[in-house]
This record gives structure tokens, C-alpha cells and sequence, in this order.
């Protein structure tokens, strides 16, 4: 067997190509004698002549496809004796040829090696060893080139590597960093494979290098080496049909018919393919085909199969990595054999939470007025309710005035103390008078903040909302939000509200369909808004560095709700919303935080929904990448 190792400097590529004997003797239709020797002129003159023919079939590429321009420097004879060679010898003895190849540009951050020793048309496909150097040291793991089929290796030089791994763990470390840094995906000849599960799709990823996918459906294109724009193009419906009719899905035992989401070709430089790649011209050695299929679901399944029918010596068997949910990725293999996968729902079914709104309609008022302010708080026969105008009004009811959670500890510790005390002095004269002095000091201090309220409780509520769509509240909104009408109507609560509000409106987007979710929307906000905020939550939820795909929102978390001053319903809300989009086996997140003012129709007509909505700040918080992993323990 050949076996090259290549030195990748930042103006040149050093190869040391070893070749056996026995290749010289077949591309060069050697003759033995008698003593089936082959003579050892015959032998040289033939190492001579296979200068050009591994020029020729030895070739390497830069990220653009461009060829690097080679030479032979030298060669190494010697295995070959002036007796000449035995036949039986000729794979044991090899020659070795030393050659330079120069980069169009120097620091090349791809480099893309093509053997094809035989020729294109080889009977006996052949295959040979390579490693690759940087500067000397140990870049990456050896591989086997196999005939026509490109192998491309990545270089970093800004942080070259200064050492080989001394070690298995520094070896996996640096492995790990690796995968981090291209997102899972290491291989530019590999062939990749994604399967998500989840309420409203099933939805297979898939890529492809173009010379595999040529394999079984040829694509045309007029210079063999690069593959232009236009019949990118012009291959686009043709492709599409041919994963539809050959990666057949049945949910629920029906058969579904694939929705195209995406089709591009990639070039060495994209990493993150959910990216909207550029149409550009790329090369053919190098370029790979990414398709997104998604196969909706009208509820959420509870069986699902999904068959893969292609395979060829490229791509004997399809490995794919499944994603159920939040559940821990597993490996899905499919060969000629047994090309079905088969998923069945474990657990019930889940059911919507229904919107949490509040608000009575058949006991509120036409419209919610302000009553008159009284100057002093009543002693007896009721309570002063602040208005949302913040001044004192009297309720219709007695309230029974709410004593602190302060007052209730100081309370226990009274007792408690008095309890010991008494225990202590059990034959102490002034036993009785210690016991009850230290209760009376700790009652005393409990009416003393019978009243007190916490400042966390007087200022903001916060709220956040999960993608299990589970609605918590931390702190207990106080009454300064708070309004009651003339015709004694119930107190409503606006600040709560205008939060449940929010939540329910990052909660109508967990609902594929546009319409769905425009519906949705109308339980929060009013006819006049509510066009305008579906575009303008959506503009919001999209990720433009994933191709402008909109973000799944994982949690609403409401950090401030403060009532407008002279503004009627009107709150100042700032509010942190997290999404994420998973594709490609990796999932972004994003953490944008909102203020705005919102203010309520608190008619009959408007059921307390949004009519106004000023968005006065809008700024990121955090975006980070991170990688969805099949351990395989």
C-alpha cells in the first residue's frame, strides 16, 4: 500500500509519497526475465517516468478549489539493487518521492488531497495511507484516501499547534476542541444524517458531499471541477423530488408528504449550515449538499416511521443521530437490510395548557372608573385600596387587614424563647416573671411590624413562563397596581395581568401554523394591535444567524412591571425573553431583554387585552452555541 505524509507550511506543502515497486511495474507494463527478475534499469527509468503520472493523480486543492502547482524535488532509489528486484519482492520494496507543492495563497486554511492512481477509470480501485503535518508537528489523525474521493483538512494559524499530544487524554482533548469548534461536524467528506422529534414535525437533516450524491443522482454541470451558480439552480427541483420520493415518512400509519425547508450547497467555509450560504460558484471536490425535510404533524404523533432507500459503495449504511425532545440524543443506523426506523411515543399524549386570562367579564364594568379619593384612611368599617392613579379609595368590603410574615416569626420566637427561659429557671423564684418579660419584648416587636412589607414585595412582580408552558411568580404584586370601580366590581389586579399577558403572547408561538398563532394572539391583544404585534413578535424572534429560522421560546422572565404615572392602565414592563433553533445536530441560544409601555383595555368591549404597545428598549443579552451530543458511553 502507498502512503503519503504531507508538511503544511504557510508557503508550501512538503509530501513524501511512498510507492510500491509493484505500482511501477502495472502503470508501466514491466517485464520480468526469466527468473521473473525485474531488472533494476527498468525499475529506475520507470520511477523516472512517474514523475507526471503522480503530478498528474496526486493533487491537492485550497479552500476555492484552486490546484496548487507541484514538482518533483527528488527521488529516493535505493530500495531498488543493482541485481534488480524478484517479483515476490515488489510489495515489500518501495520508492519514495519527495515533492513540493505551492498554495495559490500562502496560509492556506483548506487544503483538499485527490489521489487517483490508476486513472479515472481503475478497475482496482486503489487506496493509500496520509497524515498530515503543520510546521512539523502532528495535526491531525491518519486516514486512508480512497480512490476519487477527496479528503479535505482544516488549519488554524493563528494558534498552531506547538506539540504532538503526548498523550490519549491530551489527544481526546484536543478532539473535543475540535468538535466544539466545527459544531459536530469534523468530516468534510462524511455523510450526516439528523432526525427530530417533536410535537408538530418530524424533520430529517441530512447532508451530503456532491460527489456522493452524484453517485445516484448525477448532477450536470459544464467544467467538472466547479459547479456554478446557475446550475446549482437549475438543479434545485430535480434534487428536491429525489430525497422526497426516497426518504419516506409515516406518522400515525399515515403517509406524509415532506415540506422542503431548505436546499443549499456549502463550501469548506460554512460551519454552522443553518446559516443562509451565499450563492456562489464552488468546487466540486469540495462542495457538499445540505436539505432540510419537514414532515408536519396535525397533532402531536404517537408513532412514527421513516425509511431510507438509497445506498451505494460510498454510502453503504446512513447513520443517523435522533432527537426526541429534550431527551438524550440516540444512534439510528440504516442499511439495505433494514432501512426502517420506528419510533413509538412513550408516555400520554400532551395537552395544551389552556391561556391563563383572569378576567371576569359578566361581573366587570362597562368601564373601570377611578372613585373619588378620600383624604384619611377609615379606622373602622373598611380598607383604603390605592387606585391606578395611586390615590386611596374605599372599597365596598371589609378586608381583614393582613398581618406581615415578620410579625408571625417574631411571634415564634416569643414563645420559643419564653419556652426555654422556663425550662432554664425551673426552681428559680422569678422564674414566672423572666418567661413572660422576655415574651412580652418579643410581642411587642411582632405588633411593631405588623405592617412591614418587604421592598421586594413593593416593587416588581417576577414572572417567567417555561417552555413546559408553566407559569410561576416569585413575588406577590402589591395593591399599588391595583384598581376598583364605583359599582363595587371586584379588585383587578392590572400589574399580574399585563404579566400573564406577556407570557401568553410568547406562548401563542409554540404553535407552528401562522394562523394558529394569530389566533392565539387575539386572546391577548385587541383587533387594531394585534396585526402589527404578530409581525413584530416574530420579527423578534428571529435568528438571522441561523438563516432568519424563528427561535422555539424556552422562558419569559418578567424582571420589572411599574405603573405609568398619569397614564391611566398604562405599565412600563421590562421583560427577558430566551429562545433557541436546533439544527445540524447543534442548538443556539439567544437572550434578548424588551421594555416597553403597555397599556390595557379595561372596557367590556377591550377584556382587559393589550391596545397599546411602545417598545422603548431592546438590547442582547447573550448568544451562545452549544452541541447536542450522542454519547455512546
Amino acid at each position: 500500500m502507498s502512503n503519503a505524509v504531507a508538511n503544511v507550511r504557510e508557503d508550501e506543502v512538503l509530501v513524501e509519497l511512498r510507492i510500491m515497486l509493484e505500482d511501477l511495474v502495472l502503470f508501466h507494463s514491466l517485464k520480468a526475465d526469466a527468473q521473473t527478475l525485474f531488472k533494476a534499469e527498468d525499475l529506475r527509468k520507470a520511477a523516472v517516468s512517474h514523475d507526471s503520472f503522480l503530478l498528474k493523480h496526486f493533487t491537492l486543492r485550497d479552500g476555492n478549489g484552486e490546484v496548487f502547482k507541484g514538482e518533483v524535488q527528488r527521488r529516493d532509489l535505493s530500495a531498488i539493487p543493482d541485481e534488480g528486484v524478484p517479483q515476490a519482492d515488489l510489495m515489500k520494496q518501495h520508492a519514495v518521492y519527495l515533492m513540493r507543492y505551492v498554495p495559490p495563497k500562502n496560509k492556506p486554511k483548506f487544503i483538499t488531497v485527490l489521489q487517483q492512481f490508476g486513472g479515472t477509470k481503475a478497475v482496482v480501485p486503489s487506496v493509500m495511507d496520509f497524515m498530515t503535518l503543520q510546521n512539523g508537528v502532528w495535526q491531525s489523525k491518519p486516514t486512508q484516501l480512497q480512490h476519487s474521493r477527496p479528503h479535505t483538512v482544516a488549519f488554524d494559524w493563528e494558534n498552531p499547534p506547538t506539540e504532538a499530544p503526548k498523550n490519549w487524554r491530551e489527544l481526546r482533548k484536543k478532539r473535543e476542541e475540535e468538535l466544539q469548534r466545527q459544531l459536530g461536524i469534523t468530516s468534510y467528506t462524511g455523510l450526516y444524517s439528523y432526525i427530530y422529534l417533536n410535537d408538530r414535525e418530524v424533520r430529517h437533516e441530512i447532508l451530503v458531499p456532491l460527489l456522493t450524491f452524484e453517485k445516484w443522482l448525477p448532477i450536470k454541470r459544464a467544467n467538472p471541477e466547479f459547479l456554478e451558480v446557475e446550475e446549482q439552480d437549475a438543479m434545485r427541483g430535480e434534487i428536491a423530488e429525489w430525497f422526497r420520493n426516497r426518504n419516506p415518512v409515516e406518522i400515525d400509519g399515515i403517509p406524509v408528504k415532506p415540506v422542503l425547508q431548505r436546499l443549499q450547497f456549502f463550501g469548506l467555509d460554512i460551519q454552522d449550515f443553518a446559516q443562509n450560504a451565499k450563492p456562489r460558484r464552488i468546487s466540486a471536490y469540495q462542495a457538499r449538499l445540505g436539505i432540510i425535510l419537514s414532515y408536519p404533524a396535525k397533532a402531536p404523533p404517537n408513532r412514527v416511521n421513516l425509511t431510507w432507500e438509497v445506498f451505494h459503495e460510498s454510502a453503504p449504511f446512513l447513520r443517523s443521530i435522533v432527537y426526541d425532545r429534550n431527551a438524550k440524543p440516540s444512534e439510528e443506523f440504516f442499511v439495505k437490510d433494514q432501512p426502517r426506523f420506528e419510533w413509538v411515543r412513550k408516555g400520554p399524549v400532551p395537552v395544551s395548557a389552556p391561556f391563563k386570562l383572569d378576567w371576569d367579564v359578566a361581573n366587570s364594568p362597562t368601564e373601570i372608573q377611578q372613585a373619588p379619593a378620600i383624604p384619611k384612611p377609615e379606622k373602622k368599617g373598611g380598607q383604603n385600596v390605592p387606585n391606578i392613579d395611586g390615590k386611596s379609595t374605599k372599597s365596598t368590603e371589609a378586608i381583614p387587614p393582613r398581618i406581615s410574615k415578620v410579625s408571625y416569626i417574631l411571634i415564634g420566637i416569643g414563645f420559643a424563647g419564653a419556652a426555654f427561659t422556663w425550662m432554664l429557671y425551673r426552681n428559680h423564684p422569678q422564674r414566672i416573671i423572666r418567661s413572660f418579660g422576655i415574651l412580652t419584648i418579643w410581642l411587642f416587636g411582632a405588633f411593631f411590624f405588623r405592617n412591614h412589607i418587604p421592598d421586594a414585595d413593593q416593587t416588581t412582580p417576577t414572572n417567567q413562563i417555561t417552555s413546559t408552558n408553566q407559569i410561576t411568580s416569585t413575588n406577590q404584586i402589591t395593591s399599588t397596581n391595583q384598581i376598583t370601580s364605583t359599582n363595587s366590581a371586584p379588585i383587578l389586579d392590572l400589574s399580574n395581568r399585563t404579566a400573564i399577558l406577556l407570557q401568553n403572547i410568547y406562548r401563542a408561538y409554540d404553535y407552528g401554523d401562522p394562523s394558529d398563532v394569530y389566533d392565539a394572539l387575539e386572546h391577548s391583544i385587541t383587533g387594531d394591535l394585534l396585526e402589527e404585534l404578530f409581525l413584530k413578535i416574530r420579527s423578534g424572534l428571529r435568528m438571522q444567524e441561523q438563516g432568519g429560522a424563528i427561535a422555539n421560546v424556552q422562558n419569559v422572565k418578567i424582571s420589572s412591571i411599574k405603573r405609568v404615572p398619569n397614564a391611566g392602565a398604562t405599565f412600563h414592563c421590562t421583560w427577558n425573553v430566551t429562545g433557541t433553533v436546533e439544527h445540524w445536530g447543534h442548538i443556539h441560544t439567544r437572550e434578548n431583554q424588551y421594555s416597553a409601555n403597555i397599556t390595557l383595555d379595561i372596557t367590556r368591549e377591550g377584556r382587559g387585552r393589550i391596545s397599546e404597545f411602545e417598545v422603548t428598549n431592546e438590547k442582547r443579552v447573550r448568544f451562545e452555541t452549544g452541541l447536542r451530543l450522542f454519547d455512546d458511553g
